[in-house]
């Protein structure tokens, strides 16, 4: 209790040990007023934990669709707002325009927005948003400033925008901003800052504890329609000449790199589409033919990277309290990585003023019943660099459609069980997740519920709630045994625009093979190898090493082989250097002999058969004599696979980029590693959790850290969770 001048007769915090938020409040002259809260991310106990109003919470959201149906004010979303609270869920992400409240002298009018979150920011409410803030320019911006546009290189009718929604006509040709311009940058910036500060003069603006800038496809940080060919506009093409200037230095330099004597950093232009997709006989392109395609994917994946930095910064800066900065980005997995991707995650990891990155779950089969459902983003490289990543639960209930959106009750069975393997994904990774109230599938959306406002749907969340409240708090240390090394200049020699390049063809089968090794694993950036303590790890797996600088094969030679039990490099790791394609950049990163093999689709490791769906050109397979032959082509005859000793190593090269299974489990067990389950089976296990998913019905023995084993029968796509150390099952 205090006295004084100003008036105020009371302040009332009210926190609680289990992390649950609670309403903090002053009393000014018998009226309750808001205190502005407070969010900020700490790195403790082995990884990024997130403190609201200073007190330690679970880092998992409810986040509300962008429709209009689903604003804060309507029913809808105080409804289901209300329900995840009641779950013990009181952190919710919403969307919003900045071009709605953007003003011709670039200060931000927060009327609207405040009117909108009122309903659910009311003294006494333990609701905390986060804002997904659509950095897109208004209309009338974009008439005055035509040429900050994006401009497309391939030609398409122009879509209309739907008034229903933020995110509209991102995947189509549109008027769009180009994210390289720094006219947008420059006002969209000062509208940011007056956004943060005019939030902080409202009482329902203080429930604000996080900005999400959000833009380009989705608002996830990728090019406008990626598919034509974005952007070879002003603003992009004086940002590749920037670029060029920085990486060369000198015109002289430029043009021997470019192989083009009349070429300056004046005159330079952006490849075309048919330039970047012009036909070649290998997947990767030899930079004495292709470098100026290779620098305008370079550049064009900066250009995401400094945005989401610049903003960031704008944010921390501008707020008098602390609040959190983050983005959609760090895309890995089932992403394009092309024109699309995520390339330079480094910079933003790196970044003091970013503190969460977000996706979701791999797309496509890897949701399917039975398989593991990896988060997209690479988290051991995030943790490493003390960021929290959200991942977003954005898989539909069985059986929804628009008139059932909770799914079908004859199939919720099904739906828990994905809910539960999802969920624990990131967290048994130390990381977090939101529920999204996403769209359904078809063209229509879901607009009257949410899909997961169904009674038993909900009982899951508040169980699950329960359980990551119970276990949040613990000290991190990974479980993983099994490294997986990830890296992303490959894409820039191989990339197709807008597609996948051809090295990432095999991904998900690549993926669902390391999942059911037995042990849980971790996955990292190439560039984060040096964070990584090795001392860990029974087996390193590098995945998408096509293309190895000098220094950064020097640097897995001296730091890895010969240190760690088994190593194993894939489909033509090494093979470009950044000037050359060759297959002694193999052999001086290996040490084994190399040569190139005509057209293979399978072959046999052990006694497992690994098939890929398409043909890798070149497709390079060991020659070598003093290597042990470790796999063969389906012919039986050549062979797909080889082995070193090396120091302490076994070195282990292999024709394709998939590694089965058992072969994995096989190198694990031989070096001590802690084999979970001697069956297939996705394992994730972490924050004193395990959890196992059934790739196929039957009998399953899991066998704990402490000896303490489980006999259980699951039946396909059945979750099941323990306590680590008491073997108790927690959904029981």
């Amino acid at each position: 209790m205090a006295f004084g001048e100003n008036g105020i007769t009371a302040v009332l915090l009210l926190t609680c040990s289990c992390g649950r938020l609670t309403d903090k409040y002053i009393v000014i002259k018998g009226e309750y007023k808001m205190i502005l809260h407070s969010a900020e991310v700490r790195f403790e106990g082995g990884c990024p934990r997130l403190y609201v109003d200073g007190v330690e919470t679970p880092p998992i959201f409810y986040a509300l669709t962008d429709l209009q149906e689903a604003r804060c004010r309507t029913e809808l979303a105080q409804r289901n707002v209300k329900l995840f609270s009641e779950a013990g869920i009181d952190l919710v992400q919403c969307d919003w325009n900045l071009r709605d409240g953007w003003m011709k002298d670039n200060t931000f009018d927060p009327t609207e927005f405040l009117e909108n979150i009122e309903p659910v920011t009311q003294p006494g409410s333990r609701t905390h948003l986060v804002v997904r803030l659509h950095m897109n320019p208004p209309n009338w911006w974009m008439d005055e400033n035509p040429d900050e546009l994006t401009v497309f290189g391939v030609p398409g009718e122009v879509a209309e925008d739907d008034p229903n929604r933020i995110i509209t006509g991102d995947n189509m040709i549109a008027r769009r901003v180009s994210l390289a311009s720094k006219v947008w940058l420059r006002d969209a910036g000062k509208v940011l800052a007056d956004f943060c500060k005019k939030l902080e003069s409202s009482p329902h603006g203080g429930f604000v504890i996080g900005i999400q800038p959000a833009c380009g496809k989705f608002g996830e940080w990728h090019w406008w329609a990626m598919q034509y060919d974005p952007d070879h506009g002003k603003s992009q093409t004086e940002f590749f000449r920037n670029y060029l200037k920085k990486e060369y230095g000198t015109v002289e330099a430029l043009q021997r790199a470019w192989h083009d004597s009349h070429v300056t950093f004046e005159t330079a232009e952006i490849p075309s589409y048919e330039q970047r997709n012009s036909p070649f006989d290998s997947n990767y392109r030899d930079p004495k033919s292709y470098q100026a395609v290779i620098d305008s994917h370079k550049a064009q994946m900066l250009v995401p990277a400094e945005d989401i930095i610049y903003f960031s910064q704008i944010i921390k800066e501008s707020a008098s309290r602390p609040v959190l900065a983050g983005a959609f980005y760090t895309y890995f997995f089932s992403s394009s990585k092309a024109v699309g991707g995520h390339l330079a995650a480094d910079m933003v990891l790196k970044s003091p003023y970013v503190d969460y990155l977000g996706a979701p779950f791999a797309y496509g089969l890897a949701r399917e019943p039975g398989s593991s459902c990896i988060s997209r983003g690479l988290l051991e490289s995030c943790r490493l660099n003390k960021k929290l990543f959200l991942t977003e639960m954005d898989q539909p209930p069985e059986g929804a459609t628009n008139s059932a959106p909770g799914g079908d009750p004859a199939f919720d069975h099904v739906t828990i069980d994905l809910m539960r393997r999802n969920v624990l994904e990131p967290f048994t990774r130390g990381q977090g997740l939101w529920y999204y109230d996403h769209r359904l599938k078809g063209p229509e959306v879901c607009k009257n519920f949410g899909w997961w406002d169904t009674p038993v749907l909900m009982k899951e969340i508040s169980k699950q709630q329960k359980i990551f409240s119970s276990y949040f708090q613990k000290p991190y240390k990974s479980q993983a045994e099994l490294l997986c090394v990830w890296g992303v200049d490959v894409m820039y020699h191989t990339s197709g625009n807008g597609d996948a390049p051809h090295v990432c063809s095999d991904e998900v089968t690549a993926i669902e093979q390391i999942s059911r090794c037995g042990v849980p694993h971790d996955h990292v950036y190439l560039a984060d190898l040096p964070l990584v303590d090795l001392k860990q790890y029974k087996v390193v797996l590098f995945q998408y090493t096509g293309m190895l600088s000098p220094k950064e094969r020097e640097y897995i030679k001296s730091k890895v082989l010969g240190l760690v039990p088994e190593v194993i490099f894939v489909n033509n790791a090494g093979f470009a250097d950044g000037k050359t394609l060759s297959v002694e950049n193999i052999k001086a990163l290996t040490g084994i002999k190399m040569r190139e093999t005509g057209k293979h689709y399978s072959c046999t490791i052990g006694n497992e058969t690994v098939k890929i769906r398409k043909a890798y050109v070149p497709l390079l397979r060991p020659d070598d004599a003093d290597a042990e032959v470790a796999a063969l082509f389906a012919d039986g005859k050549e062979p797909a696979g080889a082995v070193r000793k090396q120091g302490n190593s076994n070195i282990w090269y292999f024709a394709f980029p998939v590694v089965p299974s058992g072969f994995l489990r096989d190198l694990l067990k031989k070096n001590g590693s802690h084999i979970y389950c001697d069956k297939d089976l996705v394992i994730k296990a972490g924050r004193g959790i395990v959890c196992v998913h059934a790739p196929a019905n039957g009998k399953y023995k899991i066998v704990l850290k402490n000896g303490r084993e489980i006999e259980t029968v699951l039946q396909r796509g059945e979750t099941m969770v323990f306590d680590a150390e008491s073997g108790k099952n927690l959904y029981q």
